[in-house]
């Protein structure tokens, strides 16, 4: 498919095309347009490109960690396996965890207090293409929460 691209000079020919190129005079066809704006609303744990660009230029990729029974002792760090192939950089993490009485805590912190005084904490850190580490304190056990955390970052090979 071709499409005419008219200026007040004379007009150029234009192909529709799919994929990223260094033309001037080439334009995105509705398919490649619609797959970047999806890109930015679809939550998967898989992972998606989400048609943004991060500062580098990098394309800026999305991908949600989902456990529905998480657990781990108090004043532990615990390492979670999870894919991030190629990671270079982190650019956004956020979610949340459901307790098993439905309350739920903002992910990557969280911090609260209960009526007795005790201190509950927990944080998500130290980012890797492997994986991520949870931390908890000293008096919070986390006992099969529901984790949803949404991980968005760039890759090296961009």
């Amino acid at each position: 498919m071709r499409i005419q691209k008219t200026s007040e000079t004379t007009p150029s020919m234009a192909s529709v095309v799919n994929e990223i190129n260094n033309s001037t005079t080439d334009t995105y066809s509705c398919k490649n347009i619609d797959d970047r704006f999806n890109g930015n609303r679809i939550y998967a744990q898989t992972e998606i490109d989400t048609g943004k660009l991060w500062i580098d230029g990098k394309h800026i990729y999305r991908k949600v960690y989902y456990n529905s029974s998480y657990s781990q002792n108090a004043s532990t760090t615990a390492d979670v396996s999870f894919s991030l192939p190629n990671l270079d950089n982190i650019v956004n993490v956020y979610g949340s965890a459901k307790t098993t009485n439905n309350a739920i805590y903002p992910l990557p912190n969280s911090m609260w207090a209960n009526i007795s005084g005790m201190q509950y904490s927990w944080n998500i850190s130290s980012f890797t293409s492997s994986g991520f580490k949870i931390n908890t304190g000293s008096d919070n056990p986390l006992s099969n929460m529901k984790i949803y955390l949404v991980i968005e970052y760039t890759k090296t090979t961009d």
